[in-house]
């Protein structure tokens, strides 16, 4: 960092890099199991530009989130520099835990995703379930009642391959 060369580094976070480092060693595992194909270089210049956020050191409140590592000074006045706008309010619930929170541009917007940990569901579902029986004469006959016919037994659709065969046969004669 302390180079010309990499002296860049220094105007992101560190866990920016830090977690650059993880997600090439998750790779490279990847990699040497046989799970994927080998992990390519992406420059700077021709990548898109992504980068993670350590999930203690961003908040969201209903109308913005707070991203550490924007903001050029460190005084308490200047750090509603931090504070970025959501293009959609309410969309980010604020009361719950967030994991692997990413930033990306596509070339006009930045998009942030985060996972989310909600509660497991425990609910029971009310309804019983149906059963459904496949069968040759009838496409599925379910357990309700209702009973589908099939398509493919119709005197339309018998007409219309037996009228694709004789076509296939004149066109392979000729």
């Amino acid at each position: 960092k302390k180079t010309e060369e990499y002296s860049w580094l220094n105007e992101v976070s560190n866990n920016v890099t830090k977690q650059a480092i993880k997600d090439a060693c998750h790779a490279y595992k990847r990699f040497f199991k046989g799970c994927s194909k080998f992990p390519k270089f992406k420059s700077r210049k021709f990548s898109i530009p992504s980068f993670y956020q350590d999930n203690v050191k961003i908040q969201f409140s209903d109308t913005h989130v707070k991203i550490e590592g924007f903001a050029a000074s460190k005084k308490k006045n200047k750090q509603k520099i931090n504070w970025i706008r959501l293009a959609e309010k309410n969309r980010i619930p604020t009361d719950c835990n967030y994991s692997n929170p990413r930033i990306k541009y596509d070339g006009i917007n930045w998009w942030i995703t985060v996972g989310i940990e909600y509660e497991d569901s425990v609910t029971v579902p009310s309804n019983d379930g149906i059963g459904i029986d496949l069968g040759i004469k009838d496409l599925a006959i379910c357990s309700d009642g209702n009973k589908y016919k099939n398509i493919n037994k119709t005197k339309k659709v018998k007409k219309l391959e037996k009228q694709k065969r004789r076509l296939q046969r004149s066109i392979s004669r000729s």
